[in-house]
Formats: structure tokens, C-alpha cells, sequence
């Protein structure tokens, strides 16, 4: 199961939200005419984005080696997606309150470079069971809901049950080869810096990056939190932010970090990358270092 079956404890979402494969509309799975279910549809995003990829790359100049995927809440979960199949043509990842439906991840097929953004107050997407939904009304308790047969899983607040972050970018970390990514081996936490560290912004935020599993050399996996709910990073109630800061402080933190990483040549990534692509394309506007 992905999520609590009592769909009315929660009244945003009346009915089960995995899509069943062409659901009809008098389908029980069926929640509207247009997309059959909450949350989901049946179209194959990994199969669109792959081929919208082949389409750009053979119609635009682009240095294919620095080719970068983000995105926030259900877009951060396709980040993590997308990472994890392509992996050979995507440089870094920089997921944002984005995680995995129980039962839904799998390891990477390269090493990627990830930085995981996820606010410490976030239970829509929780990181973590810590960060879980305590419940609405004289239903809530003073401790997070908890997921049957998963006591460290994440419990949302539409009824979703999410893979803990720390079991994702752990496998993560395993890929890429950093040093403590085997849970027999303890490390020292590693503090990751971004142009931040230290401002008057990032303290009220409690911003910190740091690198849970030791150094990946070119494949860092770090994680970054900060004191806020479901958005983008410093978006909320950060007093002292203006408008202007806020919409700055994402951009700024995620190219300081994406522009370090490209495909490297000669890297088991590029070699994937070749067989994909056609090596004209592939040279036309690429820096080879």
C-alpha cells in the first residue's frame, strides 16, 4: 500500500490515488473524466521525457555534458525519478521536498551529484518519520502518525506513505561510492558550503547543508535543510527575506551547486552517453575536460 487506505480521514482526496492502467470512468479507480486519478495518471512521464530529450538535443546546440534536473514537491519526486534512470545523461540532481512513495524507488544506474532540499517543518512531503503528519482536530497526537510495518517511514498529511530521505540518499551515496554509505560504517557528518553560510538569511532559515554519508569525490551526495513547510526554499514565513531575497536564494543555491558537475570523459557516464547519443551531437558545443 502507498497510502492509508481511510481516504475520509483526510477529505481532500475521495478515492485511492494509484492509477490503475486504463481506468474506464464508471471505473471505481476512476476519480475524473480527465486524468482517471489524484495525483497520478496513466501516461508514461520516464518514456516523454526521454524522447523530449532526443528531440532537443538533435535540434539545439547544447553542451551534453551539463545537462541538470530539478524540481519541487511532485516535480522533486520526478528529479529523483529521472536521476535515478538517467542518470547517464544528467550531470547533477537538486531534488526540492521531493521523495518516493513507499515501494517506489530504486538505486540509481550511475553516480549522480544530488543535493536533497527539504524543509524541517514539511510534512506534506515528510523527509522523515520525525517529520511526519500528527493528525487534524481531536485526532492529533503529540507524536507523527505512524505507517503500518514501517515505524521510520514518512506518514504525509493527504495519507501518503513515503521511503525515508535518509533510505533514498543513502542509496544514493552507495552509487556514487562515498565512504559511509554502508550503515556498518560511521562517519563524521561533513558540512557541505554554499554563498549563504554565515548571512543574517541563513541563520533566521536555519539553513545547513552537510554530507551524512562521508565524501563522494566528484559524486557528493549533500542535504540541505532549513526551517520551513512545503515550498522552495526560504519561501514562507521568513521575516527579515524580501520578495527579491527569497526568489534569488533558490537560483543562486542551485547553479553554485549544478555548474561544479559535468559528464567527464572518458567516465563510464559519458560511455553511456555515447551509446545514446550520436557522437556529432555529442561534440557540437561540448567542453571535454
Amino acid at each position: 500500500a502507498t497510502c492509508d487506505q481511510n481516504r475520509e480521514r483526510f477529505g481532500r482526496y475521495p478515492c485511492y490515488t494509484s492509477c490503475r492502467l486504463r481506468a474506464g470512468e464508471d471505473s471505481p479507480y476512476a476519480c475524473n473524466k480527465r486524468d482517471h486519478c489524484h495525483a497520478s495518471t496513466c501516461a508514461n512521464d520516464t518514456m516523454y521525457v526521454e524522447r523530449l530529450m532526443s528531440t532537443i538535443e538533435n535540434h539545439v546546440c547544447l553542451d551534453l555534458r551539463r545537462q541538470y534536473v530539478t524540481g519541487m514537491s511532485v516535480g522533486g519526486m520526478m528529479a529523483y525519478w529521472l536521476a535515478a534512470e538517467f542518470g547517464d545523461r544528467f550531470a547533477a540532481a537538486i531534488p526540492v521536498a521531493g521523495s518516493a512513495l513507499l515501494g517506489f524507488w530504486r538505486d540509481p544506474r550511475y553516480p549522480i551529484p544530488l543535493m536533497d532540499i527539504h524543509g524541517t517543518e514539511d510534512d506534506t512531503v515528510p523527509a522523515n518519520y520525525s517529520n511526519g503528519f500528527v493528525g487534524n482536530g481531536p485526532d492529533a497526537k503529540p507524536y507523527p502518525m505512524v505507517v503500518p510495518g514501517c515505524p521510520e517511514c514518512a506518514f504525509s498529511n493527504d495519507g501518503f506513505y513515503y521511503t525515508p530521505n535518509d533510505n533514498i540518499t543513502r542509496g544514493v551515496a552507495g552509487v556514487n561510492g562515498c565512504e559511509c554509505a554502508r550503515g556498518d560504517k560511521k562517519c563524521h557528518v561533513l558540512s557541505w558550503t554554499t554563498m549563504y553560510d554565515g548571512t543574517k538569511l541563513s541563520r533566521e532559515a536555519k539553513w545547513t547543508c552537510f554530507q551524512s554519508f562521508g565524501s563522494g569525490g566528484d559524486y557528493p551526495v549533500v542535504r540541505c535543510t532549513w526551517k520551513g513547510k512545503h515550498f522552495m526554499p526560504l519561501h514562507g514565513p521568513i521575516e527579515t527575506a524580501t520578495v527579491k531575497e527569497k526568489k534569488q536564494f533558490f537560483p543562486n543555491v542551485a547553479w553554485e551547486f549544478l555548474s561544479r558537475f559535468h559528464i567527464r570523459k572518458g567516465s563510464p557516464k559519458e560511455a553511456a552517453l555515447l551509446r545514446r547519443v550520436p557522437l556529432p551531437l555529442l561534440a557540437v558545443g561540448s567542453k571535454v575536460s
